[in-house]
């Protein structure tokens, strides 16, 4: 009886010490499956929503069977030569001899781990799994870093290409896919190449050699490509960190053209117009937006950034298009409008699919901000009465100003609520005049009736009346 008991404790003792715990992900968003571990139920009806179901304990020598329903489409046997945590994915990819095939796939998620296994064998000839074998290696801070090779990203049938923008002040950042570094000590402003995320996927944000401070779930389409942009202020409430995704294309519609995304990532700046060598090119961008692709002349171009229906040029910079016809690339407004003693001034980044970036050196603009016809220079400052007023439904707001300053022009309702702010920014000595469209900063049209304008320089505000009649 001694030697029973004795038995079955090593027996314990040894699967213990012999097991993994795995992950089990399904990514096949149609499909729920129903997963076996050595012949348990261990996960009934997988859905793709369950992205991170709890990890279970099972033996380094494993059988795995996966059920559609009750019919048996695979079953194999996993071998995992050390202790650690795994993922494994359940995905989907075209196979150009059976239509759509099923493959399995797996990725360490610690450190010096390596994952032997055989290939399982198929039950069906149209549905055949694939073990991936990956090699994961450590950084000198003993955090996880992939090889070359793997890139520490599940090699998966179903990718998508991402490319990410790192354009929150200011800490270094480590990017994590789904728990494990992927990109380590990625600096502010900093641009990546394309890379292959899985399609299910959670890209984790990390100060550099921390842990991760936040966790973004995506959905992506299988081989499309994206842009995903890091902006915000970490613990700001009003312009919180996140991550904003959206399409990237690779190519203008032809030799002679460049296509050109533009980003909003500047947290103090107000809804923004863009023009390019005094043509409106994106109108009303607020705060992490994107604008739509559009298709440019191949040339060099100086890009005047003004507050959204305004003519004045808050930021002039230079983009030399001319030898990168064909291409396409993001410009991403970074930085302070009104910066602190420690903050980054306020600066458009163009980068491209390649991993490409430069920062766009500033450039005299192209926009008339001065009033030609004043032979006088103001001498103080002053705020005209808008014009026409009554108005319906565009007037035009002038202002003197006798020196260099930070000016703020704003437009209220009569209980004082801000409706938008029209300029922001410094200006030197001149007459300027800025139009307002009736519309708030949402680019909604707002109700007829007594509206108030202010204009603020340094430490002196004045403020005005006007009508909009409707």
């Amino acid at each position: 009886m001694k030697n029973t008991l004795l038995y079955i404790l090593i027996f314990i003792s040894y699967a213990l010490s012999s097991s993994v715990d795995v992950r089990i992900i399904n990514t096949i968003q149609e499909s729920g499956y129903n997963v076996l571990i050595d012949g348990e139920l261990v996960l009934e009806e997988l859905k793709s929503s369950e992205s991170k179901p709890k990890p279970i304990s099972v033996r380094n020598e494993s059988i795995i069977s996966i059920l559609n329903n009750t019919e048996l489409v695979y079953e194999g046997k996993l071998s995992f030569k050390s202790k650690a945590v795994y993922d494994i994915y359940i995905s989907k990819s075209v196979d150009v001899d059976h239509g759509y095939e099923i493959s399995l796939s797996s990725v360490a998620l610690l450190p010096n781990v390596n994952l032997a296994a055989n290939k399982p064998k198929s039950v069906s000839s149209e549905l055949d799994f694939n073990v991936i074998e990956t090699s994961p290696v450590t950084s000198r801070s003993g955090k996880y870093v992939p090889n070359d090779e793997t890139r520490g990203i599940l090699e998966v049938n179903q990718v998508a290409n991402v490319q990410i923008i790192h354009n929150s002040p200011y800490p270094v950042v480590d990017i994590y896919v789904d728990e494990s570094e992927a990109l380590g000590d990625i600096p502010y402003r900093a641009t990546t190449a394309l890379i292959e995320l899985p399609t299910t996927t959670v890209v984790g944000i990390a100060p550099a050699n921390d842990t991760v401070i936040a966790r973004f779930p995506f959905t992506l389409e299988t081989d499309a490509n994206y842009v995903v942009t890091a902006s915000g202020i970490i613990g700001n409430s009003q312009t919180p960190f996140n991550l904003f995704a959206s399409s990237l294309e690779v190519v203008a519609v032809d030799s002679n053209h460049f296509a050109l995304k533009v980003f909003h990532g500047a947290t103090d700046a107000p809804a923004v117009d863009i023009y390019a060598n005094g043509n409106m090119l994106v109108e009303n961008l607020g705060y992490s937006e994107y604008a739509g692709y559009v298709q440019v002349p191949v040339g060099d171009y100086t890009i005047d950034v003004t507050a959204s229906g305004s003519n004045v040029s808050v930021a002039s910079f230079a983009a030399p298009l001319t030898n990168l016809g064909g291409g396409t690339g993001i410009v991403f407004a970074s930085g302070f409008l009104s910066p602190s003693a420690n903050d980054s001034t306020f600066s458009l980044i163009l980068t491209t699919p390649s991993g490409y970036s430069v920062e766009l050196p500033s450039t005299p603009t192209a926009l008339l901000t001065v009033a030609e016809n004043s032979r006088i220079q103001p001498k103080v400052f002053a705020l005209n009465q808008n014009y026409p007023n009554p108005f319906n439904p565009t007037t035009s707001i002038s202002f003197d100003v006798f020196e260099l300053s930070n000016i703020s022009l704003n437009i209220y309702d009569l209980n004082g609520r801000l409706i938008k702010n029209l300029m922001s920014g410094n200006l030197s000595q001149g007459t300027y005049s800025i139009d307002w469209n009736g519309k708030n900063a949402n680019g909604a049209s707002v109700a007829g009736g007594v509206y108030l304008y202010s204009i603020t320089s340094n430490n002196s505000t004045v403020v005005k009346k006007m009508s909009l009649i409707k």
